[in-house]
Formats: structure tokens, sequence, C-alpha cells
């Protein structure tokens, strides 16, 4: 993974460098920020950002057993990242949609949510009075975080962790079915859904990552 992403990156880099990646009057400023963004990227290694879940979905309280509706063993990359003295840790997994999950650290305080993006199909609700969404963040209804050590929130100090977690409940409309895209769907009927399970992660604290 670390060869893949690091070609990928330089690569990436490489380009941005040569300067034919900009369109034509880009300000130097955004040029400059987006060469640092591309070498901040080029500088992490997954062996010391990754991360690993283990969750279920639970629909009108039954648990989901069905092997597409539970995500076990799954890794992704993590990044972590410091605004102000606020420790800022996320990961996830997108390919048209996905999930991710953000963790905020500031002193002995922490919170957590789950963003999930189902790729343009309307069927999250938060609550009965909200439009239908095709992505919604959701907090949780329960969480408890274990960190290897007291933060010193210093650039590159590596940090382990385990968060394990319960959602609140989220609506999502009951005319869907997994694999079968929908142009619309009934925003009157909704299940009650939530997630639970644990998630574990390892990252180096670095610069954030500004976006234009």
């Amino acid at each position: 993974m670390d060869s893949l992403l690091n070609a990928q990156r330089t690569e990436q880099l490489r380009t941005l460098l040569g300067g034919n990646s900009f369109i034509e009057g880009t300000s130097q400023e955004i040029i400059d920020s987006a060469i640092n963004n591309q070498k901040i990227l080029a500088s992490l290694r997954y062996k010391d950002n990754r991360s690993r879940y283990s969750f279920r979905q639970y629909k009108n309280s039954i648990e989901l057993n069905d092997q597409t509706k539970q995500i076990d063993d799954y890794g992704s990359e993590c990044k972590c990242t410091i605004d102000n003295d606020t420790l800022k840790i996320q990961m996830g997994i997108f390919v048209f949609g996905g999930f991710e999950f953000t963790i905020k650290v500031f002193k002995n305080i922490f919170t957590s949510h789950y963003l999930i993006d189902q790729y343009n199909l309307k069927i999250f609700k938060l609550n009965d009075r909200d439009s239908l969404s095709s992505a919604i963040q959701i907090l949780m209804a329960h969480q408890d975080l274990n960190l290897s050590k007291s933060l010193k929130l210093r650039m590159g100090e590596q940090i382990y962790g385990y968060l394990t977690f319960q959602t609140i409940n989220y609506l999502r409309a009951n005319d869907y079915e997994d694999g079968l895209a929908g142009d619309q769907y009934n925003s009157a009927n909704m299940d009650r859904m939530y997630v639970k399970g644990n998630l574990q992660f390892k990252c180096k604290i670095n610069k954030a990552i500004l976006h234009d």
C-alpha cells in the first residue's frame, strides 16, 4: 500500500511542480497551496496512518446479518491534524459513496460522528420533518475513546486509539434496496436505522491540508 500510494502521490507532485496542472491565470498563492498540500500527502505513510473497522447496521432494532450490511476487518487510511488546540482524526472509505468517521479531541473532551453517503440516492433523513438526502452526518448515542497515551499535540507525534460507538437513530426510506438505484424514494415510509461497532486507528499528527 505504501509503495502504491507513494508512487501515485509523488507523480502528482511532479505534475504540479511542472506547472501544467493549473488553469492559466491561477494565482501563485493557490498554486503554492496546492503544491504544499501535495507535499504533505506525499510524506504520509500508510503503515503509520491507518485504521480498521468492525460494525453492524440495525434496522428497526434488528441486526442486519446479510454480508452487505456489515463491515468486518476493513482497513483504510487515517489522518490526524491540529486546528488550534483541537486534534481532528478522520478515516473512512469512499468509492462512489461511502462512510467517514471523525473524532475531535480538545483537552479531556472528545466528540465523534459518522457520515454516510449513498452517492446521489436520496434515501436518508435525520428527523421526520427533514427532506430526503443522499448524505447525512450522524452523532453518537454512545461513545468511548481510548488513546494510548496523553497527547502532547506535537507534529509527528504517533497516536494509537480505539473507539467503540453506537450512533443515534437515523431514517432510511423503506423502499430502498441495496444494489437497486431508484429515481425517487418514498419520504413518508421510513425505517429507523443505527450503526454499532468499533474501530481502531494509528496516525501521526500532520499539518492540516487546506482546500481553496
